[in-house]
């Protein structure tokens, strides 16, 4: 459904269902046709362990979850690290059964107890193509930003099968990047 200029209603005319329906019914449906609703969110600590890459979030997409082009998944995580001079790396992924798209990969501030804020957008482009785009925002704790790393990408992703959507990082020392509360939302 799409919008219609709403008509200029003049004095003494007769209003008839389809001017109603027209201007009024179907330019409501047009509004509020969009719809989002939380499918994920994780409002507790989790941390990487030791060395290597661990998951901070994983999201299971439903098969068919997105069934129209121009439908996503949007997101927001935010955490910190210790303050440490190991290298803290984040990635953001989207797996289609084993084959695994990047999005982004920021590396994070070390030598200072940080904060970062990773958003994000997938969008389904075709049954089969995905497109997404992210940005991290990191900086010291109660502090401005000090640095921004975003991305944009695509790649191939079967909507008719499951998948994931999966926040992970890459660090030496347990708890050296946390991740503390985050949602993910279907838009349709």
């Amino acid at each position: 459904m799409s919008w219609t200029t709403p008509r200029t209603w003049n004095a003494g005319e007769t209003v008839t269902a389809t001017i109603m329906n027209t201007h009024i019914r179907d330019n409501l449906n047009a509004l509020f046709s969009v719809r989002v609703q939380k499918v994920f969110h994780v409002i507790s600590t989790v941390g990487n362990v030791g060395t290597g890459e661990d998951v901070l979030a994983l999201y299971n997409t439903a098969a068919g979850e997105l069934l129209g082009n121009g439908q996503m998944w949007r997101g927001a995580f935010m955490g910190s690290t210790a303050n440490n001079a190991n290298a803290k790396t984040l990635r953001l992924a989207v797996y289609d059964g084993t084959t695994a798209t990047t999005i982004l990969t920021a590396t994070l501030t070390p030598s200072e107890a940080g904060r970062w804020i990773l958003g994000f957008q997938l969008q389904r482009v075709s049954s089969t193509e995905i497109r997404g785009g992210a940005q991290v925002s990191v900086g010291p704790s109660n502090s401005l930003i000090s640095r921004c790393y975003g991305n944009q990408t695509g790649g191939s992703f079967v909507f008719a099968n499951a998948g994931l959507i999966q926040v992970s990082a890459e660090a030496t020392s347990n708890n050296d990047v946390t991740l503390e509360s985050g949602a993910i939302m279907l838009v349709l």
